[in-house]
């Protein structure tokens, strides 16, 4: 009688996850599954997307996308981008959530803190955009200005080759490093503190 009870009420509670994971289970089908596996049927055929007529042209695409050099270049961009953001935001969310947790604040100023670093987390992407686009003004932004200080010419640093992949670096991680310094900050207090008297 106990072990039927048992068993109908961890059927009771599988049933009830499926529930809960189902609806998540189709929208990735429908939106990220699905249209991936049309997008790789499409690639089979020469379409402008407009007129309806459709010709297929097996791997014709896919050759000349692995022969085409700006495809190549695009692809080192997004590696540099992800590789340099992950590292950046990764290393100064570290670094700010062990400077929070080791210095000796009051709960209000961890609080405060805390919630400084993690605003930038709750704009949208318009908002951050706009507002680098506006630090980054080779005219009058803050930045030019403060190289304008030392005296120096400051680039244009959203036309400029070299200067354009960090300029869009610097707001991805400005944005994502409070997300991050939340989790290490957690992280670091859960640490027992016979763990820090024994090392």
């Amino acid at each position: 009688m106990h072990l039927s009870r048992l068993q109908t009420e961890k059927a009771r509670r599988n049933l009830f996850i499926f529930g809960v994971l189902l609806p998540v289970f189709l929208i990735h089908l429908v939106f990220n599954l699905f249209t991936s596996l049309f997008n790789a049927a499409l690639s089979l055929f020469d379409w402008n997307g407009y007129i309806m007529e459709v010709k297929y042209v097996g791997l014709a695409n896919i050759r000349r996308m692995i022969g085409d050099s700006f495809v190549w270049e695009a692809l080192s961009n997004n590696l540099f981008f992800a590789f340099w953001s992950l590292v950046c935001t990764v290393s100064l969310a570290l670094f700010l959530a062990f400077v929070v947790t080791k210095v000796k604040l009051g709960a209000k100023e961890n609080q405060f803190f805390e919630a400084v670093f993690f605003f930038p987390n709750t704009l949208s992407m318009v908002i951050i955009s706009t507002l680098w686009l506006f630090v980054f003004n080779p005219s009058f932004g803050p930045a030019s200005a403060f190289v304008r200080l030392l005296g120096l010419d400051p680039p244009v640093w959203l036309g400029d080759p070299s200067w354009v992949k960090p300029s869009i670096i610097i707001p991805q991680v400005w944005a994502a490093t409070g997300f991050y310094f939340l989790i290490y900050v957690a992280a670091i207090k859960s640490i027992p503190l016979s763990l820090y008297e024994a090392a």
